[in-house]
């Protein structure tokens, strides 16, 4: 019974150092564009969705954090014009949604992000949680006003 239990501790902690280190922090960046930089509005709106309510949406462009959402708010950023990467995703190691799009001077775009519709398979199946998003992208017209 003590072998018992000091595997089942051994397996415990590796279990959880391993989860621990499966964990993506948001490392948002903020930006100082000099005055001379074009900049136009980007609205994101996470909607209000039970699936992954308790676990962050990161959304940014071109590999940077920007801004962190939970399951209903929205936030409103600047972003150089032109065009960019933009990508949603968990603080739980999995891929993030991309979506390429260009930022038009004096017009403002709207994000969505919404949970991946077909998330039951990630759960049975766990490893495929790291190959796979828990979140999508989209963009929408007049959805963030």
């Amino acid at each position: 019974m003590k072998n018992f239990m000091k595997t089942l501790t051994s397996i415990s902690l590796i279990s959880f150092l391993f989860l621990l280190s499966n964990c993506t922090p948001a490392r948002m960046v903020s930006d100082d564009f000099s005055k001379y930089t074009k900049t136009s509005k980007v609205a994101i709106h996470r909607e209000s969705k039970v699936l992954f309510v308790g676990v962050p949406a990161i959304f940014g462009y071109d590999e940077k954090d920007k801004v962190q959402l939970w399951s209903g708010n929205k936030s409103e950023i600047e972003v150089p014009v032109g065009k960019h990467e933009f990508f949603v995703r968990s603080n739980q190691a999995d891929r993030p949604s991309k979506l390429n799009a260009e930022i038009k001077e004096g017009k403002s775009t709207c994000f969505v992000i919404n949970p991946e519709s077909k998330p039951v398979l990630k759960f049975i199946l766990f490893p495929l949680y790291w190959f796979s998003h828990a979140f999508k992208i989209e963009e929408r017209e007049g959805l963030c006003q």
